[in-house]
């Protein structure tokens, strides 16, 4: 037999979960604009020959 949740603790449950997600996907978009800076640095340094 299934129980109910209540409504407001699913709608809580939601959110935080959706929270985290962003959480998630913002962490990784920092980490792919940093790696992306090093990159694009290092290519610029090889080519100015510092």
């Amino acid at each position: 037999m299934a129980t109910s949740i209540d409504p407001d603790a699913r709608i809580s449950a939601g959110m935080q979960k959706r929270a985290r997600n962003l959480a998630a996907e913002e962490i990784l978009i920092e980490v792919m604009a940093y790696r992306g800076r090093k990159l694009y640095g290092e290519a610029m340094s090889e080519h100015s020959g510092k």
